[in-house]
C-alpha cells in the first residue's frame, strides 16, 4: 500500500492490508512549530486487516489517517515523485540573485505544505541547473502539485524538452491551482539547463527598464518552456520551482 504526505509518497506492504511503512520525518507546521511525524503502530493493521493507520506528531496531533483498503486519489504511481510548480507570486528582476530566487521557491513550497528542498530554474554567471544541481537518487518522475499530472519522466526528460516535450506544461502554482495570467517565468536558462545568455537582470539584482532578463513560457511544454524571449526587468513575472529530492 502507499501513503502520500505533503507531496512525498511512501510505499508499504502490498494488498488491501499491510503494515504502514513511513520513516520518521520532521516537518514545520503552519504556526512554525517543528513536529516529528511517525506511524502510530497501535493503529496499523496487519496484512489481513482493513484497519486504518494513524500518523501522529510529537505534538500529539494526528496529521494523517490512511485506510489500507483504498488508495489516495492523488497517488500517481507506486513510487515517490518530485514536485514542480510555477510561483503564485510575481516578481521583478531584482530577485536577490539566484539564491534569492531559490529562497522564494522554498518559502512558497513550505507555506503550501510541500516537503523537501526546492530551487528555482534560473541561471546567472556560472550558476545554472545543469552546472549546479545534482541528479536525484533514485531518478524520479516530476508531477504538478495536484499529484496526478505528470510533467516529465525523470531527470533526463526534465533537461530534454526540445527533443522530448513534457507531458504537461508547468502551469500550476504551489497550491495546485492553474495560473490564468502572467504566463512567463524568469529563467535565462536553455532547455538543457545551461545559462542562455547574459540577459539576467544584472545577476537578478535589477528591476530597471534598461536591463533585460530571459523568460520561459508557462503554457509551453516544448523547449519554449525554459526560454521563449526577453523582457525588461521591471516586468513582474513568475518563477519555476523544482523539488530536488523526495525526502
Amino acid at each position: 500500500m502507499h501513503l502520500q504526505i505533503s507531496g512525498a509518497v511512501y510505499g508499504g506492504g502490498s494488498g488491501s492490508g499491510g503494515i504502514v511503512s513511513l520513516e520518521t520525518e520532521t516537518i514545520i507546521t503552519d504556526d512554525n512549530n517543528e513536529v516529528t511525524i511517525e506511524v502510530d503502530a497501535g493503529l496499523a493493521g496487519d496484512e489481513d486487516s482493513n484497519s486504518t493507520a494513524g500518523f501522529k506528531g510529537s505534538d500529539g496531533k494526528v496529521y494523517g489517517i490512511y485506510q489500507p483498503s483504498s488508495q489516495p486519489s492523488s497517488q500517481p504511481s507506486e513510487t515517490p515523485y518530485l514536485t514542480v510548480f510555477v510561483t503564485s507570486t510575481t516578481h521583478r528582476g531584482n530577485l536577490g540573485g539566484v539564491s534569492g530566487a531559490d529562497n522564494k521557491c522554498q518559502d512558497l513550497a513550505e507555506n503550501a505544505g510541500l516537503v523537501g528542498t526546492f530551487k528555482a530554474w534560473i541561471s546567472s554567471g556560472s550558476i545554472s541547473p545543469a552546472q549546479s544541481w545534482s541528479a536525484p537518487t533514485p531518478d524520479l518522475p516530476y508531477y504538478l502539485p495536484d499529484g496526478t499530472t505528470k510533467v516529465a519522466d525523470g531527470w533526463e526528460h526534465l533537461f530534454n524538452a526540445k527533443y522530448n516535450e513534457f507531458h504537461h506544461a508547468i502551469d500550476q502554482n504551489e497550491n495546485g491551482q492553474t495560473v490564468t495570467e502572467a504566463f512567463q517565468a524568469w529563467t535565462n536558462t536553455n532547455w538543457n539547463g545551461n545559462r542562455a545568455s547574459t540577459d539576467d537582470c544584472d545577476g537578478w539584482r535589477s528591476s530597471g527598464s534598461s536591463s533585460q532578463g530571459k523568460f520561459g513560457g508557462v503554457q509551453d511544454k516544448d523547449h519554449y518552456w525554459s526560454w521563449k524571449g526577453a523582457v525588461n526587468c521591471n516586468w513582474e513575472i513568475r518563477l519555476y520551482c523544482i523539488q530536488q529530492s523526495a525526502w
